[in-house]
């Protein structure tokens, strides 16, 4: 859990507009997990991209494509 915080407090400081993430709420405890994906919806409200390989729907209100595979 701390691990990954640390890693999403160094994404949002990076400014970066493209966001290419790998299960990033993994770890975290349900509030963590809301609180991340109102940040990813918030960055794409600013023009920003994710890009999200996640086995959870969090953060998919306001996506404007998704991709859903059926094994792996």
């Amino acid at each position: 859990g701390q691990r990954r915080r640390a890693a999403i407090a160094k994404l949002l400081v990076s400014r970066r507009p493209l966001w290419l993430l790998d299960e990033p709420t993994a770890g975290l405890d349900k509030a963590s997990e809301e609180r991340f994906a109102r940040l990813m919806t918030q960055h794409c409200g600013e023009g920003g991209i994710v890009i999200a390989a996640t086995h959870l729907p969090l953060g998919l209100d306001g996506a404007q494509a998704l991709v859903m595979g059926e094994t792996g």
